[in-house]
This record gives structure tokens, sequence and C-alpha cells, in this order.
């Protein structure tokens, strides 16, 4: 059954929202073992990887042949991946929306439908403007649709009170599948040509839709007692409307932007500095798996924290970001940059889990993948605009300086507007109607 679909008989979600626990006997369901909440985050994290983690890792493998073998330039080839970015975000809203309305199985398989046709069209484009329609629209597009919000929005609602724990491993089985399928796109590339590893990539995707069926077959967890039953769901119209909800994709677009600008001038940033090329890039590649631990520490204590103070958190994780980004901006030495891009590597893990925490705490559940999704669709001018100011300021000044500094003061921002900005309470009007528990 698609996750999403209301059953049972009238009133039974009322009685999910019991503050007593759910039965033992309700967990039982054949369809919840299947969905149990790490296995769906699991799950959901190695498809993305394959599919969403092909999309944004191997442009950097496959840049340099495509422009090659079309007689383009590196930039017109770069031109293809920004028009991806920007549809990306506008297609992450609206998968997000479908799912919460329609069916998120269908949304997902047509997604990697769309992605696998477009792969296998990428073996025969000869020119800029197939470049730019097959992969800006059908690849990125299609990845952007099954494997963004409406992963994310299959684990919020699979999970209880290990929301935290679920995405932390979700995006923890991201990161490790995309850092370990990079060599074997390498490698496919170096031995039968870029057009070839796309077919091949192709076949893998349609390979997936199983998984995917399986993944959206499982009903979601009854949940008792928890903020996932107990919240006051808003529709994304009322959750734009509270300052809590432009606090909050601020900070994420703050942290998600400098992030981008900073890694794509990671290596040549070090190389400035002294560093030689080889420790450059080891640097830049263990400093990326620091993610993963602070994803998962990140998980399990927002599992354990009451929901008002994880704002508070993610407001101290931000102004520690932005000191380190100033201190470097102004000692410009190679040591406080390697401090710079170890505090980024564990920032870029924090951000990701908890917004996402934080966004269905306030907002509830019923219109999490709208929500997800317009938080995706806003970040996309910091991830572009990031990489782009970085490379404007060398340019101009010689000097990642004033980018890096530009980046503090911005993340700085975005850190002291959530210390102030409180959510609010936001009624929907469906529970104010059939009298909800909160809303008397």
């Amino acid at each position: 059954m698609p996750i999403g679909k209301e059953t049972g008989a009238p009133g039974q979600e009322r009685a999910a929202a019991s503050p007593h626990p759910a039965s033992p006997a309700a967990d039982a369901r054949p369809d919840a073992a299947a969905g149990s909440p790490l296995r769906v985050a699991a799950m959901s994290g190695l498809l993305t990887g394959l599919g969403y983690g092909f999309v944004q890792m191997s442009v950097s493998a496959l840049l340099k042949p495509i422009a090659l073998d079309l007689s383009l330039s590196r930039s017109s080839v770069s031109a293809a991946i920004s028009i991806g970015a920007l549809l990306q975000g506008a297609v992450a809203l609206f998968a997000g929306y479908a799912a919460d309305r329609l069916n998120a199985r269908g949304v997902v398989i047509a997604g990697t439908i769309v992605m696998a046709i477009g792969l296998l069209a990428m073996s025969s484009i000869e020119g800029p403007v197939g470049l730019y329609l097959v992969w800006g629209v059908l690849v990125a597009g299609g990845a952007s649709c099954a494997f963004t919000v409406v992963m994310d929005r299959a684990v919020l609602l699979h999970s209880d009170d290990r929301r935290g724990i679920s995405l932390a491993v979700r995006f923890t089985a991201v990161a490790v599948t995309t850092t370990l399928q990079m060599p074997v796109i390498v490698l496919l590339i170096e031995t039968v040509g870029w057009r070839a590893t796309c077919v091949i990539w192709a076949v893998l995707m349609l390979l997936t839709l199983p998984a995917a069926a399986f993944l959206f077959t499982a009903r979601p967890r009854e949940v008792g007692g928890s903020l996932l039953a107990l919240s006051q769901s808003a529709t994304l119209r009322e959750a734009v409307r509270s300052p809590f909800y432009w606090a909050l994709a601020f900070a994420y677009m703050a942290t998600t932007g400098a992030a981008s600008g900073v890694t794509v001038h990671a290596v040549a940033m070090l190389t400035d500095r002294g560093w030689s090329a080889m420790a450059a890039g080891s640097i830049v590649g263990a400093l990326v798996l620091l993610s993963i631990p602070s994803r998962l520490v990140t998980g399990h204590f927002s599992d354990r924290q009451p929901a008002r103070r994880l704002p508070r958190f993610l407001a101290a994780v931000l102004i520690v970001e932005s000191v380190c980004f100033l201190a470097d901006a102004g000692l410009q030495t190679g040591a406080s940059l390697f401090v710079l891009l170890f505090a980024k590597g564990i920032a870029t893990g924090v951000p990701t889990v908890l917004i996402v925490v934080i966004a269905i705490t306030s907002f509830g559940k019923d219109s999490v993948g709208a929500i997800q999704g317009s938080l995706l669709f806003l970040i996309v001018p910091g991830t572009m605009a990031g990489p782009f100011l970085a490379g404007l300021a060398f340019d101009r000044t010689g000097s990642y300086a004033s980018a890096i500094a530009f980046f503090g003061v911005v993340i700085l921002l975005a850190g002291a507007i959530l210390l102030f900005v409180r959510p609010l309470p936001v009624r929907h009007p469906a529970d104010l109607r059939e009298g909800a528990p909160g809303h008397g």
C-alpha cells in the first residue's frame, strides 16, 4: 500500500493520536514488520545513493570526456549541470506535494523510469541542446523526483521516536553508497566510455524498481504519544505564513550554499596555501566522511531532546561554523583552512538531519512532503551561488578570503535568527473541524 494513504475505519487516525502507546499487536502486522524504520532508512539510502548520488557525483568524472567527445567547452557542459540543479529544486517541490496527495510509490517509480530513459538517451546525444535537455531535464529531474523528498518522507512516516536516527541511517547509507560507487563509475568510463557507462547505469536503475516497490508497500507505523502522531499538521500554505519556516529555509540555504562553495574550491584552496595536490585530495576525501559520524550522533541526540531545543542546537552549530569561517578569512593559513574544512565536514552532516526533524516536529506529518520539497527548492539559489561567488572572489582578488568571510557572516546571521524566532503552533482546518486534541 502506498505511503500516505489513510486506511481503516473512520476515527482510526484519531485513535492513533492517543496518548497511550500503540499495542504490540499493531506493530506485529506483516506489513509493519516489512517497513521497520531502520530497514526503510537503509534501503532508501541505498536507492538514493545509486540514483541521486550518481547524478551528483558522476558529473566530475563525466565532465571532461563529454566535453572532448562533443567538442564543447567545460563551461558548456557545466551549464547542463546548472540546469539540472535548477530543475531539481522545482521537481522536489512537485514530488513532495504529489507524494502527500497522490501515490508516493508511483512518484518514485515514475522518477526512476524517467531517469533511466534519460541515461539511455545520453548514449546518442550529439550536441549541447541534447545534453541540456537529456541530462538537465530527464536525468536530473527524474533523480530528484524519485530520490529526494519522497524518500525522506518515507523514512519519517515509518519512524516514531527514532526519526532522528532513522534519518541519520538514511543519509549515512547515501554517503557510503555514493563514495563506494565513484571508483566504479571512473573505471567504467575508462573501460567502456561515458556513453556505455550511462547505459549500464540506466539498466541498474531499472533493476532497482522492485526494491522501490517493496519499500513503498509497507504501511507506516501507527504511533502513539509521539510528536509524529500528536503534531498539529500544517499545510504548505500555513507553514509559509510562519516566520519560523523562513528562518529554517534561510538557515538551510546559508549552510548548503557555503558548503557548496567551499567543497567545489577546497582542493584549490589547500594547494594555494602550500598543501600538495595529493595531500589536498586526500584531506578533502577524508573530511567528507566526517559527515557520517556527525549525522549518526545528531540523529541519536535529536531523538532524546524536546522538540523546542532542536532549533537552538542547530543555531549553536551554525554559529560555531561561522566562527571557523571568519577565523580562516582573517588568518588565511594552511592550518586555519584545515580547521575550517574539518568544521564544515562535521557541520554538513548536522543540518541534513536536524532540519528535516525540525520541519516535521514544527509543522506535522500531513504535508511533510510538500514542506520538505519547498525547503529543497529554496536552497537552490545558495547551492548555485556558493561556487560562483567563491570563484568570482578569487578571480577579482587572487584570494578566497572575501568569499569565506561572506559565507561566515551569512551563516552567523542564520544562526542568530534561529535563536530569536520560535515555531508557532499551526492549526490545521481539518483538525479544527474534527475537534482534534490540542485545538480546544
